[in-house]
């Protein structure tokens, strides 16, 4: 879950008096913009177009978006962002600077950005989207939602608003809420997939289980590429007990991505529930391969040894959990029912205390730390 910030287009931009001077670079830069962000020559486009042209602001500006949407190459965006604000000062620049910081984890600087930005009418409302992400990221929620109104207030027909505003109310616990401002995002822009995404996963958690089952397949129609859709899909299905079409569901997210050992826990309790056991061990044990030092797949593979009665399988395996992560609440209780099992009444105790403790609302915890105590 996290707030939707927007990604700056070189595309539309008006162009610096150089541009007319500059035919040349301003023909390679127009290439660089027509190429997909994935192909190899986009960056050397863009490079090109500076060696014809050192003083297109719009090339230094087009190659920092390019390294921003690479994900690891921040410093190399600042550090284009900077030579084209030098030579312009555009608001288009300088959000996108923001974002940077936003993404290097200057969240101060970015914040003092973002609020120079709001002074401006013609970024204020994206300085203010920018702002309430910064708020958010920072735990000031009730800061961060005062400014996301705003915005609303500036801009009512912006999904975006309506979205983030959804965002900041769940983190919140104000489902209910959330719920009508994702509605409302949603009918401003009914084909964005992510709309049904959050919908789906602020209805599973208010029980409303053949809404956000609705929710989260539409997600995966209107993109079939979309993990978090298949992801949620599995869990409301799941929730449903419906353990074969909520394995069908997670067997989509993790071939979307592979290499995320959360998906594959996922995937391996339904498999597991699914009455095929083996092919669920299986999946454990190669994902720890890739991860051994992930806890949640250590506690998996112990409450599956834990249903399977391989009590000494299943100890190692949750001792592990803990050791890892001494506050996975799930791995204390099921080392509570394992000692309760082989006797070890005490010691169940404990460990079903320890998980109270950690997690309050376990309602399985719960439930036997007061049988055993009675």
């Amino acid at each position: 879950m996290r707030l939707s910030a927007a990604i700056f287009l070189a595309v539309g931009l008006p162009l610096s008096v150089h541009a007319a001077e500059c035919p040349a670079g301003m023909a390679e830069f127009k290439k660089g913009i027509a190429l997909a962000d994935t192909t190899p020559e986009k960056e050397s486009t863009f490079r090109r177009a500076i060696e014809l042209c050192p003083t297109l602001a719009e090339a230094h500006y087009a190659l920092g978006v390019y390294f921003l949407r690479q994900g690891n190459r921040m410093t190399d965006a600042k550090s284009s962002l900077e030579r084209a604000i030098a030579l312009r000062d555009d608001v288009s620049f300088t959000l996108a600077l923001a974002e940077v910081m936003v993404r290097s984890g200057d969240l101060q600087g970015a914040e003092e950005t973002y609020r120079k930005l709001t002074k401006r009418d013609t970024a204020q409302g994206d300085a203010l989207i920018g702002l309430s992400l910064v708020l958010e990221k920072q735990g000031k929620l009730d800061d961060a939602e005062e400014t996301i109104r705003q915005v609303i207030q500036l801009e009512s027909d912006r999904a975006v608003g309506y979205l983030n505003l959804g965002v900041i109310l769940e983190k919140q616990g104000k489902l209910d809420d959330a719920l009508v401002s994702y509605e409302t995002a949603l009918r401003k822009n009914m084909s964005d997939a992510s709309m049904h995404v959050h919908l789906a996963r602020v209805r599973s958690a208010l029980g409303r289980l053949d809404e956000a089952e609705a929710s989260a397949r539409q997600a995966t129609v209107l993109d079939e590429k979309n993990r978090e859709g298949w992801l949620l899909l599995g869990t409301v299905l799941e929730k449903q007990r419906d353990y074969h079409q909520a394995r069908a569901a997670f067997e989509r997210a993790q071939a979307l991505d592979g290499n995320d050992p959360a998906v594959t826990l996922n995937l391996a309790v339904t498999t597991f529930h699914d009455d095929d056991e083996e092919q669920a061990l299986s999946l454990v044990k190669t994902a720890l391969i890739r991860h051994p030092d992930y806890a949640p797949l250590h506690g998996v593979l112990g409450w599956m040894y834990l249903q399977r009665r391989e009590l000494d399988l299943a100890k190692g395996a949750l001792n592990r959990a803990v050791t890892l992560d001494g506050r996975n609440a799930l791995a204390h209780n099921n080392l509570g029912v394992l000692y309760e099992l082989q006797g070890e009444r005490e010691q169940a105790q404990r460990e079903f205390a320890r998980a109270v403790e950690l997690q309050p609302e376990l309602g399985e915890a719960q439930a036997n730390l007061k049988r055993v105590s009675e």
